[in-house]
């Protein structure tokens, strides 16, 4: 029997582990409720996923008072779980866009956070604090920030008298965020190796040169699975964390200074990295102890 460890419901705790679970199964009982539609799994307690509980209890289960709550151990969450692998599954009635398919649902957060024993709310707080959710831009592309110092030490200097914008000993001038991939193009024409390792790719912000540790032999290698799914950014994370004890000690222990000094460098209190990351975690907690 699959268990969760709070109710689900109105006026219920609905942490989001809980949520995602419910929703699941809920989702593998469609075919005993032909009038629900197909629930986005994302972990989010609304009238969607309270309407399709309260018509399993009432259709599925011919409960007339159905309270519309799933609680540990209750008949409700025996019935789903035991349930779900006789009713078949229907295709959603349309295919996913392509981004939403590459978008992350709590499943990732809470995959990361087993693969790295954290909290899923510490692994949420890293992303939020690097690309506010924003994996991918407007034309499908990961986010990325080019750094321009990063492009001076990867080529020596070689390029800092005749495109000191690109090339320069000193960090900054990134400009707006839309002009990241043609200063990435620029770069790349003058030493396309360096100008990838001298940028900072996905949800998680990985820079380029960081490719090893993140799983990937080359950076090339890595810059294409960035370019795949944030599951890709997700699991290029989790080895970038594995790989630095530090950082996996850190998320652990929401040592957000240490984290954001090995993660950022150690210029981080110049931007407030661990400022941020602590006030996105207690933010994600509140989620999800409160939705």
């Amino acid at each position: 029997m699959v268990q969760i460890s709070d109710a689900v419901g109105p006026d219920c705790k609905n942490a989001r582990g809980d949520v995602y679970t419910v929703q699941g199964l809920l989702n593998q009982n469609l075919g005993s409720m032909p009038s629900i539609k197909r629930l986005v799994e994302d972990g989010w307690y609304g009238p969607k996923t309270g309407g399709a509980i309260h018509a399993f209890q009432f259709n599925v289960l011919g409960s007339p008072a159905a309270s519309g709550i799933v609680e540990p151990w209750s008949m409700t969450l025996m019935n789903l779980s035991f349930m779900a692998s006789y009713n078949p599954v229907p295709e959603p009635p349309e295919a996913v866009p392509p981004m939403i398919a590459r978008d992350s649902g709590i499943r990732d957060y809470i995959s990361a956070a087993r693969a790295l024993d954290c909290e899923a709310a510490a692994v949420e707080a890293v992303a939020i604090t690097e690309t506010h959710r924003a994996a991918f831009d407007s034309q499908g592309r990961p986010t990325i920030l080019f750094e321009r110092h990063k492009f001076y030490k990867y080529t020596n200097g070689a390029h800092a008298a005749t495109h000191p914008d690109l090339c320069n000993a000193v960090a900054g001038g990134y400009g707006s965020t839309s002009s990241q991939y043609d200063r990435l193009e620029r770069a790349k024409a003058l030493n396309e190796e360096a100008a990838l390792k001298s940028a900072s790719w996905g949800k998680f912000q990985i820079m380029g040169f960081n490719h090893s540790p993140a799983g990937y032999a080359t950076v090339y290698i890595m810059v294409e699975a960035m370019k795949r799914s944030e599951q890709d950014h997700f699991e290029a994370f989790v080895k970038f964390v594995k790989a630095d004890n530090r950082l996996l000690r850190a998320i652990r222990q929401k040592d957000w200074a240490t984290f954001a000094l090995v993660y950022n460098g150690e210029n981080y209190a110049d931007n407030q990295y661990d400022t941020k990351m602590k006030q996105h975690y207690e933010a994600a907690l509140a989620r999800n102890s409160e939705l």
